[in-house]
């Protein structure tokens, strides 16, 4: 049997342990509040610069990014898009591009014909480029969108623009990947490469007129 002053030491002794656990615990406490949260450095140019040539796929140093895009494109693929856009149902801009290029009977479509074909506004409309800067950055980024790098001019000698079309095998959603598999329509080899076509005009031919 233990003594009542041996109890009374015992009492103490866990009363003294649990003053320190409440204090350290606190301690730990304050000090994970007090650790101040690191922000995220900015990209730098060179590092910005690096990830749209990745993003592009340029591998050659010596090619730079006019080669390859405009100064638009550039633009807008330097800043995720914040401006709001206005879609027709709760559907991702994702969906409504993908569905857009299925069930149209173009093979390939640039963003001028996305931008009337969902948006239903034209180039000059004021809505316009926060829909060009969303479209650009969803073909961009996804890699279920095929890319027919074009850079020939039109003629109204300006750089003529990408055309676009959804490739089924690459789309990482298994259930769309299932579904527009077989609704895809496949387009020829020629019109997946950017070719320039030249007006040449034929040669006179002799007058067989008779004397």
């Amino acid at each position: 049997n233990t003594s009542p002053e041996h109890t009374a030491k015992l009492g103490k002794h866990s009363a003294t342990l649990a003053k320190q656990r409440k204090k350290g615990s606190a301690g730990g406490e304050q000090g994970k509040t007090k650790t101040p949260k690191t922000k995220s450095k900015p990209k730098s140019d060179d590092d910005m610069m690096a990830s749209l040539r990745e993003l592009l796929g340029i591998v050659d140093q010596s090619e730079g990014l006019a080669d390859s895009i405009d100064s638009e494109t550039e633009e807008f693929l330097t800043v995720r898009p914040e401006q709001p856009i206005s879609l027709p149902s709760k559907a991702k801009l994702l969906d409504v591009v993908i569905e857009t290029m299925v069930f149209s009977a173009r093979t390939s479509h640039t963003v001028s014909d996305l931008l009337r074909d969902i948006a239903h506004v034209d180039s000059e409309d004021t809505d316009a480029r926060a829909w060009r800067h969303h479209l650009t950055w969803t073909l961009f980024h996804n890699k279920c969108f095929g890319r027919v790098e074009r850079r020939v001019k039109d003629a109204s000698d300006r750089r003529a623009e990408d055309r676009w079309y959804y490739d089924a095998a690459k789309d990482e959603c298994v259930e769309r990947r299932e579904n527009f598999g077989g609704l895809v329509r496949t387009a020829r080899r020629c019109t997946l490469r950017d070719t320039q076509y030249f007006f040449k005009q034929v040669p006179k031919l002799p007058s067989f007129r008779y004397r």
